[in-house]
């Protein structure tokens, strides 16, 4: 696996052209070829490795399969389809497919899931703009605890805070899930 040539982690948040608003959609519903071409080139700065596949038509099969996303209308997948599976690829970095069908049979429709996603998209510009902010603190916090350390085990000692508050939010995010919809059962989806 080839890695993506920026490997600087705060370049890596700067990825604010990655956001897709609805204006950036294609007007016209797309057939699945044109559907992962256009999601692969809209996110391909989410990329850690070249090689990696966004989107691919096992994915969206699968998801239509197990009701997380409507299935396409005569073989063509319309902007909803769109800005759910914009949702999707975010959602499953963290959550479980459960969990994310659980959360996307809420949104809605037409005009709400239209404004639901216009949130989102506002949501992650300032996440991404607070992540960029918080780095150079891990950083400075990993150089005090390991200030003889060499710059391996500082990156190693900032990776662990990374990865710990990322953790907690993932479970943070789980349990408002939990407490919002736990009365509800899902379709076991399938793994995409």
């Amino acid at each position: 696996m080839k890695p993506i040539e920026n490997t600087d982690p705060r370049d890596a948040l700067r990825h604010h052209d990655a956001i897709i608003p609805r204006t950036r959609f294609p007007e016209i519903d797309l057939y699945m070829d044109q559907l992962t071409t256009f999601m692969d080139e809209k996110l391909k700065l989410c990329k850690r490795v070249e090689s990696e596949k966004i989107l691919t038509k096992t994915m969206i099969n699968n998801y239509s399969k197990d009701k997380i996303l409507p299935a396409s209308v005569n073989k063509k997948y319309s902007q909803a389809h769109m800005m759910l599976l914009v949702l999707i690829y975010h959602l499953k970095a963290t959550l479980s497919m459960g969990d994310i069908q659980r959360l996307l049979k809420h949104i809605g429709e037409g005009d709400e899931l239209a404004a639901m996603y216009d949130a989102f998209t506002e949501l992650q510009a300032d996440i991404i703009t607070r992540a960029e902010t918080e780095l150079p603190r891990v950083l400075a916090d990993a150089e005090k605890l390991l200030h003889d350390g060499d710059e391996k085990a500082r990156t190693l000692a900032a990776v662990l805070a990374l990865s710990l508050e990322a953790a907690a939010k993932k479970r943070q995010a789980e349990q408002l899930l939990d407490k919002c919809f736990a009365q509800e059962k899902t379709d076991k989806p399938a793994k995409a």
